[in-house]
């Protein structure tokens, strides 16, 4: 016969009595009953392994009485009678709750050795190497988004030039007429016309001005006083030629006696010596113009020998 058997024989035979037993409780004081969890082997147990020795009570224990006793056994087994426990008091989880109990320091010691050796960081050599491949992709990419962000700001300022040179020229037209009745000269005359219309960086000076911005520098060439140059079809003016900031080339309009500008370069607008064919050979400087505000890139400094009019107009096709 083990301790446990022995133990609940003494119990059932009345051997173990306390002369003033705790009283039973009363209806206000709750209905749930608790076995004793501040036994030194039980206070180990986990809070979710406690809860399942608190059930309701069960009714036909409400008048008993409880006969605590030192012994830590005899406390489990004169516990308040619960659905959790038999008839006879004798807990039917009492054995695993036990072994539980004995284990729990071995595991709380494993689990704080385990703890310090696991530790969440980066060693000195992968932190290293990180930041060499983030070097390297840097190195690859950022003079990519460099140069197409030069592009993008060439191709827009260029575009927003000849917008507001085209309005100024409208708007004179409207006003005094064709440029062959502006009683132009000499190359500063163009600017005392525009003056009313654009916005200047500073007052021109000469035939150079820079326009709003500072990034954009403008020259006219006064070509005929009658508007009868040569270029484009015997109906020119003058040139104008713009210069942006961060660019070394150069782009340029003519101005024509109808009062129009005309990009270098246009397509079939004038002769093979201001076509793009021309600057592919290097014989004209700005007859890149179109290009570049008709399909917005620079390729031409890439791959001229792949593109054409009619042709390929990215070096990527």
């Amino acid at each position: 016969m083990n301790i446990l058997e022995e133990q609940r024989t003494r119990v059932q035979e009345g051997k173990l009595v306390n002369p003033s037993p705790r009283p039973s409780p009363t209806r206000g004081e709750g209905v749930n009953s608790r076995v004793d969890f501040s036994l030194p082997l039980i206070t180990g147990l986990p809070r979710s392994l406690r809860s399942l020795a608190m059930t309701k009570k069960n009714p036909t224990t409400a008048n008993a009485t409880i006969t605590p006793h030192p012994d830590p056994v005899l406390k489990l087994l004169h516990a308040p009678q619960t659905r959790a426990f038999s008839p006879l008091g004798l807990s039917a989880l009492a054995v695993p709750l036990f072994g539980l109990a004995l284990l729990r320091p071995y595991a709380i010691s494993l689990s704080h050795k385990g703890r310090g050796r696991k530790k969440c960081a980066f060693t000195l050599a992968e932190v290293l190497i990180t930041l060499g491949i983030i070097g390297v992709v840097a190195a690859m990419t950022l003079p990519t988004l460099i140069e197409n962000h030069k592009t993008r700001r060439i191709i827009t300022e260029l575009k927003r030039t000849y917008s507001v040179l085209s309005q100024a020229t409208n708007f004179a037209v409207a006003e005094l007429g064709t440029p062959d009745n502006w009683g132009l000269s000499n190359n500063n005359d163009i600017w005392n016309i525009f003056d009313k219309y654009m916005k200047f960086d500073k007052p021109p000076k000469g035939h150079d001005v820079r326009l709003a911005g500072g990034d954009v520098r403008v020259r006219y060439y006064h070509r005929a006083n009658e508007c009868n140059y040569w270029l484009p079809k015997n109906n020119g003016c003058g040139d104008l030629d713009i210069r942006i900031k961060g660019h070394s080339g150069i782009f340029q309009f003519f101005l024509t006696k109808e009062g129009f500008l005309i990009p270098y370069g246009t397509e079939g607008y004038s002769n093979y010596w201001f076509s793009f064919e021309a600057y592919k050979a290097g014989r004209c400087l700005a007859c890149q113009t179109a290009w570049v505000l008709s399909f917005e890139n620079l390729d031409y400094l890439k791959c001229p020998e792949k593109l054409s009019w009619n042709g390929k107009h990215k070096c990527s096709e």
